[in-house]
């Protein structure tokens, strides 16, 4: 079990994994099932016993709605503002984040 203090605990992630789940209105279950992991192990999640790896959190994420940045506590705002920057250039992407950073900054 990790504990607050222990190197790559993450804290409050169980909390924002559980009301993250109920404001998907999903069980255990339907999660674990998406996922591809058992309802014990998303349960562990949940009451902080264990910490999901890198691809499991991202998966929690898309499934939920939410950006990993809320589920790690980084910010604070419930739902993903994704943006589909699909057939974009790197130029492209890379103007729309410097865009983004300015008006942050307004």
């Amino acid at each position: 079990m990790m504990k607050c203090g222990q190197r790559g605990y993450i804290g409050g992630l169980d909390k924002r994994l559980k009301e993250s789940r109920n404001r998907a209105n999903l069980s255990r279950s339907q999660v674990a099932e998406q996922v591809g992991i058992t309802p014990s192990t998303l349960a562990d999640y949940e009451i902080g016993h264990r910490q999901p790896s890198l691809p499991v959190l991202v998966s929690l994420a898309d499934i939920y709605g939410v950006a990993t940045d809320f589920l790690l506590g980084r910010d604070n705002i419930v739902s993903a503002c994704l943006l589909d920057a699909s057939g974009l250039s790197n130029e492209q992407i890379d103007a729309v984040r410097h865009i983004i950073q300015v008006m942050k900054h307004k």
